[in-house]
C-alpha cells in the first residue's frame, strides 16, 4: 500500500500524494517523517509544520489508541497548490477531544493544541476506525 504519486515533477509546486501503513510501533512516527520528505520539494512552505503535526498524530496513535502489535497506523498526505491535507488513521476505539488550555501546569499532551494552532481545520472522524485530519492552507 505504500506509495507515492507526483503528477508533474517538473513544476516545484506540483500536487503530490502519499499513502502509507506503518507498523503500530514506537518506529512508527520516524517512518512517517522519511515518508513526507518528497514534501520538501512540493510543499516547501508548510513542511516543516506536517512533519511536525505528523510526528504527534502518528506517536499518539501508537501511544493511545490501544491498537494491538500487529496492528496499523495509515497515513495519507495530499499536497496541491491550495493547501496540504493530511490523514492519520488507525483501528483505535477513538477519543474524546479535548485541546489543551495554554498555561495547563502540563508536560505533555500538546498535540491537538498543536493541530488547533498550527492548521486553518481540522476533525476527528469514526468509521470503525478513527480518523485525524488536518488541512494547511499554502501561501
Amino acid at each position: 500500500m505504500n506509495r507515492i504519486v507526483q503528477s508533474d515533477t517538473s513544476k516545484p509546486v506540483s500536487d503530490t500524494e502519499m499513502e502509507l501503513r506503518l507498523p503500530s510501533s514506537a518506529q512508527a512516527a520516524g517512518m512517517a517523517r522519511q515518508a513526507i520528505y518528497p514534501l520538501r520539494r512540493a510543499a516547501p512552505d508548510v513542511v516543516e509544520d506536517v512533519l511536525l503535526l505528523v510526528t504527534e498524530l502518528v506517536t499518539n496513535s501508537y501511544r493511545h489508541a490501544g491498537v494491538s502489535r500487529d496492528g496499523w497506523i495509515d497515513l495519507h498526505v495530499t499536497a496541491r497548490r491550495e493547501c496540504v491535507r493530511v490523514e492519520v488513521r488507525d483501528q483505535g476505539p477513538g477519543f474524546q477531544v479535548a485541546v489543551r488550555m495554554v498555561g495547563a501546569d502540563v508536560s505533555g499532551g500538546w498535540g491537538l493544541h498543536l493541530i488547533d494552532h498550527l492548521t486553518n481545520r481540522w476533525g476527528v472522524a469514526h468509521d470503525g476506525r478513527t480518523c485525524v485530519w488536518f488541512e494547511i492552507d499554502r501561501s
